[in-house]
């Protein structure tokens, strides 16, 4: 039985963001439940399958919507008592990384090194794995086909995936087999840091996510950031990820 819970009101994204934090609660309480909103619990088989984290469960009578107190995002509560629960969810718009934010929530410090907070067996060995969100599901199709038909010009045997719509284990499985990540700025991309990767091409034309609250300061490997004018716009710029991808490919292959 766990002595410490771990509590978070929000999307995949920022749960995941929060994983070191737990880790850390963890040191000292032991391994802690997790418990997320029911409409995130996918997330949970990954969070679980992680040492520091004894059980993740979604609340059923959990919701949160719009700009809220610090009441107004605490979950129901909790059927099990515990020595100690933290809550890390916030309020107010972040002025840092999401990854730094819930350390302050629960007054700690993240112990280094910060990276990897993932740990999964590695699937797959491809040479790309590409992760994309709903939000570029119109052209995903296309993209990749332009890209991967411009990089088999250079590297003929490369291999790839396309893992977006995986579940989240699955998905991090294969990423963490693979050598390069190729996605957007949601939760598969959260993921690919919480491995540590060393090769992360972002694709992301959102603007709200282009923010740098969703970078990782203790990422110092190679990660390399587009900012385009709109999802729509990747299409237009294939080939200069597939000239990304190709560098990434030589420095590997050298």
């Amino acid at each position: 039985m766990a002595r410490a819970a771990v509590t978070f009101p929000g999307k995949v994204g920022d749960i995941l963001w929060s994983l070191p934090t737990a880790r850390e609660i963890a040191k000292e309480y032991g391994p802690v439940d997790f418990y997320v909103m029911e409409h995130f619990a996918g997330i949970c088989e990954l969070i679980e399958h992680q040492p520091y984290i004894n059980k993740c469960i979604g609340l059923e009578d959990w919701t949160v919507d719009g700009n809220k107190s610090l009441q107004d995002i605490s979950p129901p509560a909790l059927a099990q008592e515990y020595e100690k629960v933290h809550n890390l969810g916030y309020i107010e718009y972040p002025s840092q990384s999401l990854i730094n934010i819930s350390p302050l929530v629960a007054g700690i410090s993240l112990s280094e090194p910060v990276l990897p907070f993932i740990n999964v067996e590695p699937k797959g060995q491809y040479d790309i794995v590409f992760g994309f969100s709903v939000y570029i599901q119109p052209i995903k199709e296309e993209f990749i086909s332009k890209v991967i038909s411009s990089v088999l010009q250079k590297f003929p045997n490369a291999t790839w995936i396309d893992a977006s719509d995986m579940p989240w284990k699955e998905f991090a499985e294969y990423t963490s087999g693979g050598k390069i990540y190729v996605g957007d700025k949601t939760g598969m991309h959260v993921i690919a840091h919480g491995l540590s990767k060393r090769y992360i091409i972002e694709a992301e034309g959102n603007m709200d996510r282009r923010s740098h609250i969703f970078s990782c300061p203790y990422d110092t490997q190679n990660t390399i950031r587009m900012d385009l004018p709109n999802h729509y716009g990747i299409i237009d710029y294939h080939q200069v990820y597939s000239e990304m991808i190709e560098l990434c490919l030589g420095a590997i292959y050298a």
